[in-house]
């Protein structure tokens, strides 16, 4: 046996060790079966501004975490999103920008008691360089990756807040 095979075979145990000490102190993924996830699955129903970053925000929440018709949180989101340059030719051309989103969400109990809150940020770029159309395409995917990095943050913010509570 060479010593690399043998180094494989004792970061496998490892491994297989560590992933057994995970499930022996109370470990459980967030969406397996009685993750926190799991317990927040249709339980919410989301209020977005009506823009395409909150339906797209909105949405993917929805894909995420389902959506409810007789929820046990309310979730009130408010988007801004602002538009930079990143990159400014000698020429004055500007070939980058920069899109920055910022999300507050507002988690009200439907049954009354205290709503928790939360703030996400994040920020994509993209060129802006080529034609008219391939710059247009460019800050659609952009503002589409935008939204989709946003709601990502949301849930995991949700999941976190109010996994063990619901």
């Amino acid at each position: 046996m060479s010593s690399s095979a043998g180094n494989r075979t004792i970061t496998r145990r490892s491994a297989l060790l560590g992933v057994l000490g995970l499930g022996a102190c109370g470990f459980a993924p967030v969406y397996g079966p009685g993750g926190a996830a799991s317990e927040l699955s249709g339980a919410l129903s989301f209020k977005t501004p009506e823009t395409e970053l909150g339906f797209r925000v909105s949405s993917a929440l929805q894909d995420r975490l389902g959506s409810a018709e007789t929820a046990k949180y309310e979730v009130t989101i408010t988007l801004s999103e602002t538009q930079s340059e990143a990159a400014v030719t000698a020429d004055g051309d500007t070939n980058r920008f920069d899109l920055t989103g910022i999300g507050n969400w507002q988690a009200t109990p439907s049954s009354g008691g205290t709503p928790v809150t939360g703030r996400v940020q994040s920020f994509t770029s993209y060129a802006a360089t080529g034609t008219t159309v391939a710059t247009q395409a460019a800050e659609r995917n952009a503002r589409a990756r935008l939204a989709q990095i946003l709601a990502d943050q949301i849930a995991t913010d949700l999941i976190i807040a109010l996994g063990s509570s619901s």
